[in-house]
């Protein structure tokens, strides 16, 4: 058994208690065969006891018409049926706080129960000898006079004949099979008094208890899935406004410097909203999507800077068209993009060129790279808002399998590369 997972001084979930956690079966809330639950169940089966007990007290007490005698059976019946119900499980708790091997333990525990039926036995054959034991007065005063009828004996004395006809009536009232199905009705009685009845609940507490924190961990994870996805959904709500007040600023320049350029600047960058504002905000609140979406996001973001920048912007995408349905971060890749735009091509004097390239280094691996002649790899780059999230991004999805690497070229440029694993069922 698992002892990390389950405390013997300590309650169970309320999902593993069997048959409710009402206060009068308070015992149930502890592991089976704990000390807390051997302490609370003896208390109970104490008061359970001598509520029986006090009946049987005053009702022999009457009959015999001796008080002494009723208090000392009452007695005998209550520490008579206390031992029944807690040598068992007294023992079984002993076996269980041994913190044994699992199957000795279990061997232990059930080894316990037996014993304490035996010892239970000898009990209630000790607790009913001293009950039996009326008063001679009372004895006398019951004894049933028979005639001897036609019998040609002489009348035997009233002790002989009292036994003779004793044995008489057990022989006929009590035949092989009627001693049998007493014996078994006994049994069942000393074990289900005797924590036979619990035996159940103790083979099936540790399933009961891997279930309850198998629950658990599924609620955990899907309160962790949910807090993810809310970071996600801000950390995204970051980039898009970075992505907007970047280009805004750019067309703000532009209009002083050339109004006719930043109308038809504003005409694409309405046109590129349009057509990436609906992608961001559909399936699951735009915290899934497709590579192929994010290419288009990128591809109408180049043409934007195109109208900006003039011929001083060059760009390619390539990417086979079988890969576009693969699952893909949402903007992450128009961020790397806008990156190498701001801090590659815009600083740099003449033309430059932007690559797009995506590939499967393995089977279950996807790689999307964004390549850029400009200016090249400046200290601190990599540590701006947008790459940031990126990485965080990438981090509460993926954990440490996925990567995003920025890298000088060794000709001018820089490059930037996020890898990710795929899903089975995109692999």
């Amino acid at each position: 058994m698992n002892r990390d997972s389950l405390q013997l001084h300590q309650a169970l979930p309320d999902d593993v208690v069997v048959g409710g956690s009402s206060s009068f079966f308070a015992y149930r809330n502890f592991p089976v065969f704990s000390l807390p639950w051997l302490k609370k169940r003896s208390f109970l089966m104490g008061i359970i006891i001598a509520l029986f007990s006090l009946p049987v007290g005053i009702g022999l007490g009457v009959l015999s018409q001796n008080t002494r005698f009723g208090i000392f059976a009452a007695l005998h019946f209550f520490f008579g049926f206390l031992i029944i119900a807690t040598a068992g499980p007294i023992m079984a708790t002993w076996v269980r706080h041994r913190q044994f091997p699992v199957s000795r333990e279990r061997r232990g525990v059930v080894l316990a129960i037996l014993v304490g039926i035996v010892i239970g036995y000898f009990a209630d054959q000790w607790s009913s000898a001293y009950i039996q034991k009326l008063p001679p007065s009372h004895l006398q005063s019951q004894t049933l006079t028979v005639s001897p009828g036609n019998s040609t004996k002489a009348p035997a004395s009233p002790a002989n004949e009292k036994a003779s006809i004793n044995q008489e009536v057990l022989r006929n009232a009590r035949p092989g099979w009627v001693v049998g199905v007493n014996l078994v009705f006994l049994i069942m009685i000393y074990g289900s008094l005797g924590g036979g009845l619990a035996l159940r609940a103790y083979f099936s507490e540790q399933r009961r208890v891997a279930e309850s924190r198998h629950k658990r961990e599924l609620n955990a994870m899907r309160l962790q899935k949910n807090e993810s996805d809310l970071r996600l959904g801000v950390l995204q709500a970051q980039i898009e406004p970075h992505f907007l007040f970047n280009t805004l600023a750019s067309l703000r320049s532009l209009i002083k410097q050339d109004p006719d350029r930043a109308e038809t600047t504003l005409d694409a960058l309405v046109d590129h909203l349009r057509a990436t504002i609906p992608k961001l905000r559909e399936q699951q609140g735009g915290l899934v999507s497709t590579l192929g979406q994010q290419l288009d996001i990128c591809s109408s973001y180049l043409a934007l800077m195109q109208v900006r920048m003039g011929s001083r912007l060059g760009y390619e995408i390539k990417a086979p068209a079988e890969y576009r349905d693969l699952d893909f971060p949402p903007l992450m890749l128009i961020s790397i993009v806008e990156n190498a735009i701001k801090h590659g091509l815009e600083t740099k004097s003449g033309n430059g060129r932007i690559v797009i390239k995506v590939e499967k280094p393995a089977a279950n691996r996807l790689r999307v790279s964004v390549s850029d002649d400009g200016v090249g790899l400046k200290a601190g780059l990599g540590g701006g808002l947008g790459l940031a999230n990126i990485r965080e991004q990438l981090k509460s999805l993926f954990g440490d399998s996925a990567q995003l690497e920025i890298a000088a070229l060794p000709e001018a440029g820089t490059i930037a590369t996020i890898e990710l694993p795929l899903s089975n069922d995109k692999a």
